[in-house]
């Protein structure tokens, strides 16, 4: 993550992503090997805590990991804590 540029490269190419996809990825990352509750990821990735919502969340998740995860199916990178959220695990 090149938080100056906003840019996101995976496995040697540049990654798009939309803006709310960026600011998951950019608040998880910030927060690395934390386990971050639903609740958290809401209130601190949107401008408004109406604005999002678990079902958002689980959806942008999942198209973040399609994008960045070698193996989407077998997430490494963000990990679900079920019941309570996610866990950022870059690589080592």
């Amino acid at each position: 993550i090149h938080y100056n540029t906003r840019e996101v490269w995976a496995r040697g190419k540049l990654v798009e992503l939309t803006p709310i996809e960026y600011r998951i990825l950019d608040y998880m990352s910030r927060h690395t090997r934390q386990v971050l509750t639903y609740q958290q990821m809401i209130q601190n990735v949107w401008d408004t805590p109406e604005a999002g919502s678990r079902q958002g969340l689980f959806t942008h998740i999942s198209r973040l990991r399609d994008k960045i995860e070698a193996h989407p199916e077998e997430p490494g990178w963000i990990q679900t804590r079920w019941g309570v959220g996610y866990v950022f695990m870059p690589e080592v």
